[in-house]
């Protein structure tokens, strides 16, 4: 028995493929919520970083992608994005949970709003009854209650708001394209802000990777104008070369709005590569 890599160490054990007795205990802990279903992709993703982050595999195989696909008959990428998905959520979380209450629905709907809660209540009765009333919402039916709407309908709280997250990895996917944290929870802001406008509310990846789009433009603006000030800027390089840099710079931003349609993107990146290495010759 070995509790700590010291004793491992001591016992003339390689640290680097050895396991200690606390790590041995979190990769059964592990491996268990794995065996449990890979649909609960939160608890799968967590375990999946933890293994694959602390090396847990290490006494049966040598690298992460072996382990994944021995194993679970995984490939690393699928991995790789369950855990893409479990960490985007924690971030999500953490920057959401200041600002509303967090809720995770486990349908692609979006949580009860005020007018859900008619259901059940006595006053609701369908637009076609004779009892007057007043128009619930956007709900099917009207309140006869004889006070008018209540409270929840009419008092609604002003400073608290509810915040529903990613419910499966494919929705987190878009998001994990965005690699600043921040840019990810900007573009969730849109998310939730179009479900709120919506009147049919319905969380989608398509409507997610709408909201990355529009963030990633922002993102290409933000950087085309610190490229521009940088260039400007600086005194090492010839006024000709900046303004070349500059009618450059429009013609690639033209490209990539226009989604590369009159020059392959892949054909312009090969050509500027010759230009940097001709700079960079010495010949």
């Amino acid at each position: 028995m070995a509790e700590t890599a010291a004793e491992l160490i001591r016992d003339g054990k390689d640290v680097t493929v050895t396991l200690t007795d606390m790590d041995k205990v979190r990769f059964e802990a592990c491996e268990l919520i794995i065996k449990k279903g890979l649909n609960t992709f939160l608890e799968v993703g967590q375990a999946l970083a933890e293994i694959r982050d602390n090396r847990l595999y290490r006494e049966t195989h040598k690298d992460w992608p072996k382990y994944c696909k021995d194993v679970w008959d995984l490939s690393k990428g699928y991995a790789n994005r369950q855990i893409g998905g479990y960490e985007t959520i924690t971030l999500l979380r953490n920057k959401m949970a200041p600002i509303g209450a967090i809720s995770e629905t486990p349908s692609g709907e979006t949580p009860a709003k005020n007018e859900d809660v008619c259901v059940t209540c006595e006053w609701k009765k369908a637009m076609a009854n004779k009892a007057k009333g007043v128009k619930i919402g956007m709900a099917a039916g009207k309140c006869t209650r004889p006070e008018g709407l209540c409270e929840k309908h009419t008092n609604p709280a002003p400073d608290r708001v509810d915040i529903i997250l990613p419910i499966n990895e494919a929705q987190t996917r878009p998001l994990t394209k965005l690699k600043d944290p921040d840019d990810q929870v900007k573009a969730w802001g849109i998310v939730l802000r179009k479900l709120n406008e919506d009147p049919k509310p319905k969380l989608t990846a398509a409507l997610i990777s709408k909201a990355v789009k529009e963030v990633k433009g922002e993102v290409v603006k933000r950087k085309i104008k610190e490229v521009k000030k940088a260039v400007e800027k600086t005194s090492l390089l010839s006024k000709q070369f900046k303004n070349q840099h500059q009618v450059m710079l429009d013609i690639i931003v033209g490209e990539k709005n226009n989604d590369w349609a009159t020059s392959k993107r892949k054909e312009v990146i090969k050509w500027l590569k010759a230009l940097v290495q001709i700079a960079e010759s010495d010949d």
